[in-house]
């Protein structure tokens, strides 16, 4: 901590004290008494700022995808299917849509019988329906429409994580450009990525290349109301690129590639 203020002693005070009033006069920071007595640590990012970055999809969204395969790796190589719950995690499912979109698993349903005799007990599948002779369908237990649906590896399954994170870590600036040298907000002031900043960027730039397709930089930036830079926007998007989470649309716009959902899977823990 002595370190970043030797660091913004340099700037000299009277910047400094213009930059704190002009970030707590835009709702980025909060002036908060923690009982603290170190000088200078008495501001907290606002919640209006961070509450840009809640998007529908979520950190743990991620991690449930990131569960969900690796219970496919599992059962699949000891030969065996993977039998869907019906009240899995939306992030798991999330996993599975994906999977299945291309082409590297398939559904098998184990549908019951069919027979039209409405004098035999269930499960079975009816001209009839599940309704017993009658339409009160209000009442009808639902335990007679759950089916199992079981998960199955195709030619082309893919096991583990085929990211390559480990060849591209997150980036400290915007290399090649006239941003080169600046710390892009998921860096403290000694150019060290702050993990749960870069994670919560991530995911909402994930969130926004997977439900709009050909999305640019400057999308990017106005959707988050402006809370990152262009140039910010930039680097996360082409590293992105570089990893294999997203491929460009032709011109500036970006959508999400198809391991995008396994983006959060780098080896750190969450």
């Amino acid at each position: 901590m002595n370190c970043a203020a030797s660091k913004l002693a340099t700037l000299g005070g009277e910047l400094i004290h213009n930059a704190l009033t002009a970030l707590m006069k835009e709702k980025i920071i909060v002036h908060v008494n923690k009982g603290r007595l170190t000088p200078g640590r008495n501001y907290d990012i606002a919640d209006q700022f961070l509450h840009v970055f809640k998007r529908p999809l979520e950190l743990a969204h991620f991690r449930q995808a990131l569960t969900l395969k690796s219970k496919l790796d599992a059962a699949f190589r000891a030969g065996e299917s993977y039998t869907i719950v019906g009240h899995a995690p939306d992030g798991e499912f999330l996993a599975l849509e994906n999977l299945i979109a291309n082409g590297r698993v398939r559904l098998v349903p184990h549908l019951p019988p069919i027979d039209h005799d409405h004098t035999n007990p269930a499960p079975r599948i009816s001209k009839w329906g599940f309704t017993e002779g009658n339409y009160r369908t209000v009442q009808m237990d639902r335990s007679k429409i759950h089916f199992a649906l079981s998960v199955t590896p195709s030619p082309s399954y893919t096991y583990g994580n085929p990211l390559p994170f480990a060849s591209y870590p997150p980036p400290l600036s915007h290399t090649g450009s006239r941003y080169e040298g600046m710390l892009p907000l998921w860096c403290d002031i000694h150019g060290d990525v702050m993990r749960e900043t870069w994670h919560m960027l991530l995911v909402a730039t994930l969130g926004l290349l997977a439900t709009r397709p050909g999305i640019t930089a400057t999308g990017v930036v106005r959707t988050l109301k402006g809370r990152v830079w262009e140039w910010e926007a930039e680097t996360l998007l082409e590293w992105c690129g570089e990893v294999g989470v997203a491929t460009g649309t032709g011109g500036r716009g970006w959508r999400a590639a198809e391991w995008w959902f396994l983006a959060l899977g780098d080896g750190v823990e969450m």
